[in-house]
Parts: structure tokens; C-alpha cells; sequence
């Protein structure tokens, strides 16, 4: 029996159709991070809204819990933000217990649309500055109760901060602020 020679082509792709597929798919994801980027800093400024009032209550509940001052510390500049407990020493932070903190996105700003300072909770100075809400044994805002601006991707979020120690997250909408 004599086998013939088959020649068997083989299938696969020219260098033409891999790259022409490729300069596609290129050109795809840029579109898709044009239209995503708007909706990240939109998101993050809202994550940094919901997380900077999460930590204000966990300051409170910090606060209550071991029965002496906590502080919720914000630097803008680097957008951390702490929770600690002031040993009952409110006079000088510099010897406070950190129980908590993150740092906040960077497609994150404070800023305001509207006029005013984008934090309005009481300073207490340094080199960057640094912003506190001091809570007292039972939960009341004992120093530094205002608000605090974010803004990212289009969106404008607030935080406000009351002498009762409850709090409050609006967005700017049509001019105004309004809830969530």
C-alpha cells in the first residue's frame, strides 16, 4: 500500500488579521476609559463621603466605648483620615493612640461649588494641616463639629458633622444641597 503525500494546510492567522484584531482592540479599551474615567471619580468621591462617615461614627462609638475623648483627624493634603483615642490629653494630640484609619482615593479633592471653606471642622494647625472632631466620653461633640467637602469625577458629596454627633451626607444637585 502507498501512502500518498497529502500536504495538510494549516489553519491559523496571517500577521495582517493578529494585528488588525489587536489595533482594534486598542482602540476599544481607550473608548471604554473615556467613558469609564468620569464614572471612577464619580464613585470615588462618593466612597470618600460614605467612608469619611463611617469613620465620624466609629470615632463616636470609639469614644463611648472606652468612656474618655476620641478625635476624627482629617489632612486633606493627603486625604488620610485617623481615629484616635487622646489618652485623656485632648491639649496635645501629638501623644494620641491611632484605633483606626485609611487614606482616601486620589481622584479625590475638598472642595466646594458653592462659597465658603471646603472644611469647616476646627483646625489645629501643622505642616500640612490637619482638621479634628473631638468626641467626648458620651458621644456629643465636644470640639469641631461642621462639614466636610469631597469632590470627584462630577460629583460634589458632603459630610456634616452635628454637636449631637450625628451626621449627614448630601450631594450637590441643581444648585443645591440635597440627601443622597
Amino acid at each position: 500500500m502507498l501512502c500518498g503525500n497529502r500536504i495538510r494546510s494549516q489553519g491559523g492567522f496571517t500577521l495582517l488579521e493578529l494585528v488588525s484584531v489587536l489595533a482594534i482592540a486598542v482602540v476599544l479599551l481607550a473608548l471604554a476609559m473615556l467613558v469609564a474615567q468620569p464614572m471612577i471619580g464619580n464613585e470615588s468621591g462618593r466612597g470618600a463621603v460614605y467612608e469619611l462617615q463611617t469613620m465620624a461614627q466609629l470615632a463616636r462609638m470609639e469614644a463611648v466605648a472606652r468612656n474618655r475623648e476620641c478625635r476624627l483627624l482629617l489632612c486633606p493634603t493627603s486625604r488620610e483620615v485617623l481615629v484616635t483615642d487622646t489618652r485623656g490629653t485632648t491639649a496635645d494630640p501629638s501623644d494620641d493612640e491611632v484605633l483606626h484609619g485609611t487614606v482616601l482615593p486620589e481622584a479625590v479633592t475638598f472642595e466646594r461649588p458653592d462659597a465658603g471653606s471646603a472644611v469647616t471642622w476646627a483646625n489645629i494647625g501643622g505642616s500640612p494641616e490637619w482638621f479634628q472632631v473631638r468626641f467626648g466620653s458620651d458621644g456629643i461633640v465636644e470640639a469641631g463639629e461642621g462639614d466636610v467637602v469631597v469632590h470627584g469625577g462630577q460629583r460634589y458629596g458632603k459630610v456634616a458633622v452635628f454637636v449631637s454627633g450625628g451626621t449627614q451626607v448630601t450631594s450637590w444637585k441643581a444648585g443645591a444641597w440635597k440627601a443622597y
